[in-house]
This record gives C-alpha cells, structure tokens and sequence, in this order.
C-alpha cells in the first residue's frame, strides 16, 4: 500500500481515525513528522508495533521515510583547546591558551546532577544550550571533581586525565609532602618568616585551635582540623577573614573570652557613630577582667551634649585616655573617622571588632580590610561584605 512507515502513520492518523489509547501519542509523533523531524529508534519501534495491528499486509522489513535519527550515545571525559570549546563564539585572548576538560553524554537526569554538583563550585564552566557537551577549565580542582563523581559512571576517560587524577589523589593523600601544612601538631613545607612569626606570636606553647585561626597569617595551605564546638573554634574554621557572630545567639562577652583564647590581641574596636557611650561601655566591660586600663585606649571624644556626655566622663574615670604604643592592647575608634595617631604609630592590630553591621568610611574600611581576622558583632554582615570575594 505505501512505502514508508511515515505514510501508514499519516493515513491512520488523519483519514482513518486513531480512537484507542494510543491516539495521543500517534497524534503527537505525525506533528512532528510533519515539522521534518526524523523518529527515534523507539518511536519506529512503538509506531510499527502498533501500525501491524491495523495493517496486517503492512511489510515487516518497512523503513522510516526520513531515516532513523541516529542518536550518539557516547559519553566521555577528555582533554580539549580553547577553540574547540567556543568554537565561532567571542571569547577573552587570554584564554587562549587554556586547555579544558570536556564532558560528553546524551541526556541524563543523574549525569545532569553530577555535572551541577560541580559547575556551582567553579566560574571557568562553559555549555551551550541544547549541546551535550559541558566543558571545565582544567584546573586541579575540577579535574578531580569531574574524575571522582564519573570514573565509576560508564565514562570513557582519557588516559592523560587518568593519569593526572592519579597524582592530585597522591597529592591529597601527602599533602605533608608537598603543602606547607600543620599536621600531627608538626609543620611541613613551611618557609622561615612563617616560623619565625609563630614563635614570636605564640611562642612554643600555642594550641591547635591558634594555629588553624592564624592558618592565612601563616601562609599555611593545609591543616589537620579537628570539629570545635565553641564560639572560638567557629572564629578559627571561618572560610574567608570577615566573619559574623550572631549578636541574638552570643554575648559580647563571649565574644571576647574567644579572642582572649584565641589570643588575638591587640584588638581594634571600632565604634558607630551616636552610639559611642554604650558600645564602649559593652566593649570596656567585656575585656576589664583581662586587659587593664592602661592597655585599653578611646582615640576620639563627643561633644558635651545631654545624650552623650557620659562617654567622656567614662573615659576620664576608667583611665582609658592612654598613649598607644606597642603594649596598647585594645583600640577604640569610630567608623567615620581614622585618627592620624593610629596611623603614625608602630601599633598593628591583630584582630578588628565591629560591634554592628553599619556602614564605615572609606578610609576606615581600607585600614580594616588588611586584617586576616574581621569579626562584625550583629545578626547579618554588611552588604559590601556579603558579596566581597575573598581567597580561601
């Protein structure tokens, strides 16, 4: 009758009617048909399956008018140039000499997770929409992601990748052999200045917590690190510098005792603007029981007024209108203004205080930001801290 399984489907569809179960589907398929779109090997197995019943002289050895569309099933992780990667697509000239890992697969829920697993972790991702391929700047980082969450996948990954997966796992594995680390309470790889700074600081009787805390000061890149579950220990595990103690969840109490254990001093307070007399006072209470008045100092003053005088008379009782000099160790200043005394003096905290989230001056937040330990004492960081991109 007709030559081609297109033609069976075309004619059942339209002249005769489909009024079984299978109306839906024959309906959708001959749509798509019409729009030039070959079938799939199921669609031709489905479509002939169900056209023999309707059409018992139908041949057996029919073929599909515009071929079985071949679907290429290959699913592989290789190596690959810049160019293959975006292709006619604009791209930096800095990349150019980039090389990439590519992962191919045809459509798969699973395989699509894994791959999102990773591409949130990294800014050197590239997919063109519809495409099956994903591709990886190769960086150690994401090729042993890419190779841990595919090797046991069915992938066939090629042996250069193979082989460079081997030596980041040995890498990881030894890190004692190749990172500066802490380890066992041991340093590896560690440089001279580093060692030298840690005995000055610290001397020889220093905690592990101090030296995961200090781990960015010390320019060291790996540490064995044990789960602590105080305040303290949450400061030291911090992922970047800034970090935020919830001011609903702790008191400026604890704030300090983990400074103290941490010992961090000197500390930098920094103060909000009409709000000087009871911060100080929170701040000055907090620290009293282990730092005396002579090494606590309030470099700015208000005016005399009924709602603030009692900030200068504090500071007049409490002795807090000291020199700062090398055995200063707790500053007070407001976030508006950053007194030239600070800046003449050898005096460098190690540790910056904000008792809230408000905004501080420019030049304020640029004297602060070289700290390695930022802690902002409130429910929420600021919204320029929030968004800053700070190395690990």
């Amino acid at each position: 009758m007709f030559k081609f399984i297109e033609e069976y489907l075309d004619y059942y569809v339209t002249n005769i009617g489909v009024k079984d179960k299978n109306k839906q589907i024959l309906e959708s398929i001959n749509k798509q048909v019409y729009k030039g779109m070959p079938l799939t090997d199921r669609q031709f197995v489905l479509i002939k399956t169900i056209l023999l019943e309707q059409f018992p002289n139908m041949s057996q050895d029919i073929e599909p008018k515009l071929g079985i569309r071949h679907i290429d099933r290959r699913k592989y992780v290789k190596l690959v140039d810049t160019d293959d990667v975006f292709q006619d697509s604009i791209y930096e000239s800095y990349k150019s000499s980039w090389k990439w890992i590519a992962v191919r697969f045809p459509f798969s829920k699973k395989d699509i997770i894994k791959i999102q697993s990773i591409v949130h972790k990294t800014k050197e991702y590239f997919h063109t929409k519809g495409s099956h391929e994903h591709f990886f700047r190769l960086t150690e980082s994401n090729l042993f992601q890419l190779v841990t969450v595919f090797k046991d996948s069915n992938f066939e990954i090629e042996k250069q990748i193979i082989e460079m997966y081997n030596e980041v796992c040995y890498v990881k594995e030894n890190k004692e052999l190749f990172l500066s680390c802490y380890k066992n309470k041991k340093f590896y790889n560690l440089n001279n200045d580093s060692k030298k700074l840690i005995h000055q600081e610290l001397g020889h009787d220093f905690t592990d917590l101090q030296i995961l805390d200090r781990k960015r000061r010390y320019a060291i890149d790996y540490i064995e690190q044990n789960t602590f579950s105080t305040l303290a220990g949450s400061i030291a595990s911090r992922k970047t510098p800034t970090c935020l103690v919830d001011s609903n969840v702790h008191s400026i109490n604890n704030v300090a005792e983990s400074i103290l254990h941490l010992n961090r001093f000197p500390v930098l307070v920094v103060i909000d603007e009409n709000n000087e007399y009871d911060q100080v006072y929170k701040a000055y209470n907090a620290f009293k029981y282990f730092i005396s008045d002579e090494k606590q100092s309030v470099l700015f003053r208000v005016e005399n007024t009924e709602s603030t005088e009692n900030l200068n008379t504090f500071v007049k009782d409490n002795n807090l209108n000291n020199w700062v000099d090398l055995e200063t160790e707790i500053v007070y200043i407001k976030k508006n203004k950053l007194p030239k005394l600070l800046l003449r003096s050898e005096w460098t905290p190690m540790c910056i205080l904000c008792l809230s989230s408000l905004p501080i001056t420019r030049h304020v937040k640029k004297y602060i930001t070289n700290s390695d330990l930022l802690i902002y004492f409130d429910t929420d960081l600021p919204l320029y801290e929030r968004y800053q991109r700070w190395p690990n």
